[in-house]
């Protein structure tokens, strides 16, 4: 997220995007790029903290795991999310020379559903065992402890 903030500042206010088109088309892929990678390592984390609660700590091999599975599956629909701002990026040269970047927002849309629906399940699934277990069991609540 550092990444995506300090290209994009860099990109908007200390290059000159002003040079050609493909320059300003440039800046737009690669504010995309950033901010794909970093949602992409955010959630494989927050995914990774669902599977030890779920788990309970135990050394279960995750591809065996079914939430584990689960939420690799729910994961995969960043790759549709992520076509649809590659295919709905904006980026433009007005008359003054400056360039404008943006997501069109049948793009935007989708990524701030898909964003916030995501972050949703899984803060769900990693609290769903911490609200089932009263009183919680010691083990669980020093494994949910440690992933904080």
């Amino acid at each position: 997220s550092w990444l995506f903030v300090f290209f994009a500042g860099l990109l908007a206010s200390g290059i000159s995007l002003s040079w050609s088109q493909t320059t300003c088309s440039l800046a737009i892929y690669t504010c995309i790029s950033f901010y794909a990678i970093s949602k992409i390592f955010i959630y494989a984390f927050l995914s990774e903290k669902v599977y030890i609660v779920w788990t309970g700590g135990n050394q279960n091999s995750r591809l065996k795991a079914r939430v584990y599975r689960v939420c690799a599956v729910v994961l995969l629909g960043y790759v549709v999310v992520g076509t649809l701002t590659v295919i709905g990026r904006d980026s433009t040269i007005r008359r003054d020379g400056v360039c404008i970047i943006g997501l069109k927002s049948y793009a935007t849309i989708s990524l701030i559903v898909y964003d916030m629906s995501l972050n949703i399940f899984l803060t769900a699934m990693f609290l769903w065992p911490l609200w089932l277990s009263h009183p919680m069991s010691p083990k669980l609540r020093s494994i949910a402890k440690r992933t904080l």
